[in-house]
């Protein structure tokens, strides 16, 4: 789990995936969007666990969540397979 929390937390760091189309930059500004969520920023937040409806967000191809306090991978995170 250690190791699957540095490369979410450094993927972008080792590739510059540049999102097309909006990128929100709140989870519940994006669950009740008009068109596909595809990119969520969540760098810098100060979060210490993932945000409630993240799951819900299964068309993510770019998910940022560095710069946060994560400690440990929480499950809903695989529940987003289009993750690039």
């Amino acid at each position: 789990m250690v190791i699957a929390l540095f490369l979410i937390m450094h993927l972008p760091l080792c590739a510059q995936y540049v999102p097309e189309g909006k990128v929100y930059t709140d989870v519940q500004t994006a669950l009740h969007a008009d068109e596909l969520v595809t990119a969520l920023n969540l760098r810098n937040r100060e979060l210490t666990t993932l945000p409630a409806g993240l799951e819900d967000l299964t068309e993510l191809k770019f998910l940022n969540l560095m710069k946060n306090q994560l400690k440990e991978v929480e499950p809903a995170i695989f529940s987003l397979t289009k993750l690039e």
